[in-house]
């Protein structure tokens, strides 16, 4: 039964090849067309999920309403210094914080090279404890905790030094509209694209307590610049 069907199926497409071929090529490009779909919207749906227990990580966001009418006039995915702190020592249920800084595009000098650098951003030492990164050189439970230390990806790494081992090597970073001496202490390999960022370079938090850089009181006070990044961590099962 099933032979002659496919006969048939056969003989009619030998026969009738434009129409055969125009009714082939629209079910090709349809089903190309859903399955490119698909494949995007399960991308999208499945951005940080990988991460541990993403769950239970969340981004503190900041909005400010308009005083006469109430309505929400800015509403912005990071926060001010003080926050991540204060929230921290107040709301006792909360487990642990982190926060990380953009600070936008940043030349970078080693020897006779110098490049503009996308996307680094300055991470303190939990910095892993909320994101799973793949990191091949050095320890991801110190290598952010000094002032003055960097980690590369894979990718920038070789660019500046090639096949040489790039570990305590020093970079000098213009983090602040001055050049100052970071040692490297990791690299790692690039974050996943469904990441909602995409760190080049991972400077350690603790250097923006340099005044020159940043400052400590601005870190304790500042509540004006809604710059950083600040993600908590609560207990399995609470409700937000």
């Amino acid at each position: 039964m099933i032979f002659n069907y496919i006969k048939i199926a056969w003989r009619n497409l030998a026969k009738y090849k434009f129409i055969s071929f125009i009714n082939l090529f629209g079910l090709t490009v349809g089903l190309s067309c859903c399955l490119l779909i698909l494949t995007f919207i399960l991308h999208e749906l499945s951005y940080d999920k990988y991460q541990p227990n993403a769950s239970r990580v969340y981004r503190v966001t900041r909005v400010f309403n308009n005083l006469q009418t109430g309505a929400v006039s800015l509403n912005l995915s990071t926060i001010s210094p003080p926050f991540g702190p204060l929230l921290l020592n107040d709301f006792k249920e909360i487990e642990e914080m982190t926060r990380t800084l953009e600070n936008g595009t940043t030349a970078v000098k080693y020897e006779d090279k110098m490049f503009n650098e996308q996307n680094p951003f300055f991470a303190d030492d939990k910095f892993f404890d909320f994101f799973k990164v793949d990191v091949s050189k050095g320890n991801p439970a110190n290598a952010l905790v000094e002032p003055f230390s960097v980690m590369l990806t894979d990718e920038v790494a070789k660019k500046y030094f090639g096949n040489e081992d790039p570990m305590n090597k020093i970079l000098k970073i213009n983090a602040s509209g001055t050049y100052s001496d970071f040692k490297v202490t990791g690299v790692y390999k690039p974050l996943p694209s469904n990441t909602h960022f995409h760190p080049h370079l991972l400077l350690s938090f603790s250097t923006l307590n340099d005044s020159l850089v940043y400052g400590a009181q601005n870190l304790r006070t500042n509540w004006g610049n809604n710059s950083f990044f600040t993600y908590i961590r609560l207990p399995k099962n609470y409700d937000p």
